[in-house]
């Protein structure tokens, strides 16, 4: 596995378009879970009366959360 993301890494650092292509994917990527996490925010923000809808926005709030930072840090 290693070895294929080295391959696949080389690759793509040797073409300029695949690179450029590649690190838009990526930040649209990150754009739609930044939305994401804005949407689920907001949720928690207007529905903050109901103790248990509270408690359900903040841990799908930690999961996207988790979620994003694995595909930042991939």
């Amino acid at each position: 596995m290693l070895a294929y993301r080295l391959n696949e890494l080389n690759t793509v650092l040797k073409d300029g378009k695949k690179c450029a292509e590649l690190l838009l994917k990526h930040m649209k990527n990150i754009q739609q879970h930044v939305h994401r996490l804005y949407r689920i925010r907001n949720a928690i923000v207007h529905s903050g009366e109901m103790q248990y809808n509270a408690n359900l926005f903040t841990k799908h709030l930690y999961e996207y959360i988790e979620y994003t930072m694995s595909v930042v840090i991939h």
